[in-house]
């Protein structure tokens, strides 16, 4: 995430610090946004585990249980739909405002 935030920053003026900032909060952001899509598909010991790891700041185990909940066409779907095109408004509105 951070390597492609550089990239897509090219000449800013922002520093790696700020960068890594940017990256990690677009990153909170993508995890909501997959926890509320799969809210039907998860069980209540689901909902439970991932608050847990929400809390513990594990954000990679959270993407994979959520992902499990899918097949791969359905996730590559959700990513396409949901994830892009929030990255890319984060970018424009956040990231490159700055």
């Amino acid at each position: 995430m951070i390597e492609l935030l550089k990239k897509m920053m090219g000449n800013s003026s922002l520093s790696d610090t700020e960068i890594e900032s940017l990256a990690s909060e677009f990153s909170r952001i993508a995890i909501l946004e997959l926890v509320a899509g799969a809210s039907s598909r998860l069980t209540p010991s689901d909902s439970e585990d991932i608050k847990k790891l929400i809390e513990e700041k594990r954000g990679l185990e959270v993407f994979e249980k959520i992902k499990q909940k899918y097949t791969l066409d359905e996730f590559n779907e959700i990513v396409k739909n949901e994830i892009v095109p929030l990255f890319e408004d984060y970018m424009k509105k956040v990231a490159l405002g700055k």
